[in-house]
């Protein structure tokens, strides 16, 4: 397992899962913050992630590693929203562990699946955010398979991340630190759903 999850440190395969509603009106973000956000305190940490797929709302979750896998600790989740200029720049409280397991389409496509989540057992990439900061994530591009698999491949640009950080939220100019992640396994929580509304 060991050697499986470090082949996929940086190309996670996520399979489909179907647990999204679509009714009515758009998904609210949450954690989002704007150019007019004040840094963060010592209880919270605010993560950037570059996200360039416009398509797809992006849902981290909280949780913890527990016997090598992570386990979703909260039934919602804690950062939710599609990217803005390939960014997705957002508040977490201080401490937390929080991974990337579900993506949600932003317009429904036809009768195609809205919802592409982490498959029990697959590897997850995890980031423990600390307090203060301003943490860099990664990028992540996605791919759905015609199988209904979604591709994730991570990598690193933390130069145009910085950038767009330092020209757009003045509040956290030359802030913006890389952070360290672990890939482990993803235990499912089959209880938790996830809703998608359009409008």
């Amino acid at each position: 397992m060991n050697e499986s999850i470090s082949r996929c440190r940086y190309l996670c395969c996520l399979i489909v899962v179907s647990s999204a509603l679509a009714v009515g009106c758009a998904t609210r973000p949450v954690g989002v913050i704007d150019e007019r956000s004040s840094a963060p305190s010592k209880t919270e940490a605010v993560v950037v992630h570059g996200m360039k797929q416009s398509a797809f709302h992006y849902v981290f979750v909280k949780g913890k590693i527990e016997n090598g896998m992570f386990h979703q600790t909260k039934s919602v989740g804690t950062l939710i929203d599609k990217p803005n200029n390939g960014y997705l720049v957002g508040k977490v409280e201080a401490g937390d562990e929080i991974a990337l397991i579900l993506v949600l389409r932003t317009e429904r496509q036809n009768n195609e699946p809205i919802s592409f989540g982490l498959g029990c057992g697959m590897p997850v990439r995890v980031f423990t955010v600390p307090g203060g900061k301003v943490s860099y994530l990664g990028e992540a591009a996605i791919s759905i398979a015609k199988n209904r698999e979604l591709w994730v491949m991570y990598s690193e640009n933390f130069q145009n991340a910085k950038s767009y950080i330092d020209s757009n939220f003045p509040a956290l100019k030359d802030r913006l630190e890389p952070i360290t992640s672990q890939i482990v396994p993803y235990k499912c929580q089959p209880t938790y759903q996830y809703y998608m509304i359009y409008r």
